[in-house]
């Protein structure tokens, strides 16, 4: 499934935040968001969700107007990940992974032989089987994280909408949330914050500045020292990793 966005605008409080924005996320890839806080990455992605209505521009899935589709159907080919689960409701994990079939059965419907099958290969996938009967209130950020990615698979979704999904985890637990995302094969465009995290597990990038576009392309061809210094404002560049396992962003301590 390829995501098309053209012209992407969003405003709010008088402020242009989101400013005709353009990028295409190729079918079975990463695609990584990034940009400094305030760029603008949380108001587009939502708008690519159809979470918030874009002030202009279109987002289509493989030519389909995502502003046309009924929101059943919306939901069944696009899986969103917020930066944060809020709810504390004493369910199991598998429960939460459940609801993740929400959009194919009526509210009425019991859950069918396919909705378990759904759930099953989804906790599988996303490694969190072990933890089906597991309280989700007990269950450390790592964990949820994960829970929360089976439950988007559980949808069986086309795209993948990722925003920070490595936010307030651990250093092992962000990789191991990397390489899931990596290895499912689902388009994905997901923000993110840590640039050696998108370097290692995106296939391409877009960068915000100021609510649009300051580069996009292959990861090599847009982390160049000069777009690190004129986004972030840093001494930096893309170097190979000591342990041969993919680049890094090494960036200067001082001016």
């Amino acid at each position: 499934m390829t995501l098309q966005v053209e012209g992407a605008t969003w405003a709010a409080g008088g402020r242009t935040v989101v400013d005709g924005v353009g990028f295409t996320v190729p079918t079975g890839g990463v695609t990584g968001l990034l940009g400094p806080n305030g760029s603008g990455k949380t108001s587009l992605l939502r708008g690519v969700a159809r979470l918030s209505r874009l002030s202009g521009g279109s987002v289509r899935l493989d030519g389909d107007d995502v502003l046309a589709l009924p929101r059943r159907a919306l939901a069944r080919r696009v899986a969103v990940m917020e930066q944060d689960a809020g709810t504390e409701l004493d369910l199991t994990v598998a429960d939460v992974v459940g609801l993740g079939r929400t959009p194919h059965r009526s509210l009425v419907a019991a859950e069918s032989d396919a909705d378990r099958a759904a759930v099953a290969r989804a906790m599988d996938r996303a490694g969190v089987t072990g933890l089906a009967h597991r309280s989700w209130p007990t269950l450390s950020g790592g964990e949820r994280q994960r829970v929360q990615l089976a439950r988007a698979l559980a949808q069986e979704p086309e795209l993948l909408v990722l925003d920070e999904p490595t936010n307030h985890l651990d250093v092992a637990a962000q990789l191991q949330l990397m390489r899931l995302v990596r290895e499912i094969g689902v388009t994905t465009l997901a923000a993110l914050h840590d640039l050696t995290l998108a370097a290692r597990f995106c296939d391409e990038l877009v960068v915000l500045q100021h609510g649009r576009v300051a580069a996009a392309g292959p990861v090599a061809e847009v982390l160049t020292p000069r777009l690190l210094a004129d986004v972030w404002g840093v001494r930096g560049q893309l170097v190979d990793s000591p342990f041969g396992d993919g680049p890094l962003v090494a960036i200067a301590s001082g001016p």
